[in-house]
């Protein structure tokens, strides 16, 4: 008797398919693109081999950094293209709207590396007092002391 054809997307945890998602991811594919191919698991099943599976959720995890990595050295490219493609903006074409759009793609990129990869990309935080608050000290000097107010409605 021959096996039946499965039918739908996978849903049971093979190596090959969790092989092939942390490929995809270090591709630069994002894992939402990724599972909505039809040969991937859904968000779901995903989110539940995570869960269920230390092995996977480590090379998730490790698939998700290298992506990161590679994103953030994009925007290295990013920004030499960009003034490369300043110079040939075509007519009519607004070049601060262009610089505002390469601005926020590099943003995005860096808001990611933060969260995903915070050791290495988020920005050190001069934290000498360790957090704690400090005593605030205000200090006057009057230099030349008022002698005698003058107001206009004060009777003599």
């Amino acid at each position: 008797m021959a096996k039946p054809k499965t039918v739908g997307r996978p849903t049971k945890f093979t190596q090959k398919i969790a092989d092939d998602l942390c490929e995809s991811i270090m591709s630069g594919l994002s894992v939402h693109k990724i599972c909505s191919m039809d040969n991937m698991p859904p968000r779901a099943t995903v989110n539940t081999w995570l869960s269920k599976n230390a092995e996977f959720s480590y090379q998730y995890a490790q698939a998700l950094q290298f992506r990161t990595h590679l994103k953030a050295e994009e925007r290295h490219e990013l920004i030499s293209e960009a003034f490369n493609d300043i110079k040939e903006l075509p007519e009519g074409v607004n070049g601060n709207v262009w610089v505002t759009l390469v601005k926020e793609q590099i943003r995005a990129i860096e808001w990611d590396a933060e969260r995903l990869a915070a050791k290495r990309y988020k920005p050190k935080e001069d934290n000498k007092d360790g957090g704690e608050a400090q005593p605030l000290t205000i200090n006057f000097e009057v230099s030349d002391p008022v002698g005698e107010i003058k107001t206009t409605n004060a009777n003599p």
